[in-house]
């Protein structure tokens, strides 16, 4: 009998691991095509422009979008579009004080709206809401922050100065580099190598946005996607500032 009840007991226990298992498994977070929303960020920012240029060629993908509560609880959302119609799937059984449902919905359009100030991505026509489904909007509207501000040094010596903190700029202007700022997600740390010795440009440039600040420097012939990225943030900057002259 003793023997019995050992075996029962191990079986009962075995399962209860198994669901544990199972349950740390669901909440993975670093899919491998998870876009992360936060507050003035957007993470993997590429992925999901690959997603929008995808589907408007009516070419089959997925994708899933993560933004955090308050408290900092995942909700995640699925969007995977077979060629013709979108399937929907919303999570929230890791919200605390949300309604740990999940809830589906089959739309027929995605579509991204940017304007100066922020970018909407939008599921419409779908079988169970009149209004559509927001899947996020993503604000870069200077003139809501207290502080956006940026000093890029560069040239073979740094010779050449621009400084925010000098020269205003009007906040349709000041925008424009904002959006490029939160697309790469500045103020997440960045893989830079000094992979090159011989350059004539290198930069240096110093971000305060509210109370955050944030330096890099780097050269012209860095590798890496992040050196690209900044130079990209770097061109935009002197873009806009020649523009203004």
């Amino acid at each position: 009998m003793k023997n019995w009840i050992m075996v029962i007991a191990s079986l009962v226990c075995l399962a209860a691991c198994s669901q544990d298992t199972g349950t740390q498994t669901d909440k993975v977070e670093n899919h491998v095509d998870e876009v992360v929303i936060g507050h003035n960020a957007i993470e993997n920012a590429d992925r999901f422009q690959a997603f929008s240029k995808r589907v408007s060629q009516k070419q089959k993908d997925e994708i899933r979008i993560m933004q955090r509560t308050i408290e900092g609880d995942p909700i995640y959302q699925d969007v995977r579009f077979d060629g013709k119609k979108y399937e929907y799937t919303h999570d929230s059984r890791e919200d605390a004080y949300g309604s740990k449902e999940v809830t589906k919905d089959t739309c027929k359009e995605f579509r991204v709206i940017e304007t100066n100030t922020e970018t909407t991505a939008l599921l419409e026509k779908c079988d169970n809401r009149i209004e559509g489904i927001t899947l996020f909007n993503l604000s870069y509207d200077t003139a809501k922050e207290d502080r956006v501000d940026f000093l890029l040094k560069y040239g073979e010596n740094l010779e050449k100065v621009i400084d925010t903190n000098k020269v205003k700029l009007a906040n349709k202007e000041k925008n424009i580099v904002f959006k490029n700022m939160i697309y790469m997600n500045l103020f997440k740390d960045k893989k830079l190598e000094n992979s090159c010795s011989n350059s004539n440009m290198q930069y240096d440039l110093t971000v305060w946005v509210n109370q955050g600040k944030k330096n890099y420097k780097w050269l012209d012939c860095d590798s890496g996607k992040d050196a690209k990225d900044l130079t990209g943030l770097a061109e935009t900057i002197i873009g806009v500032f020649e523009h203004k002259r």
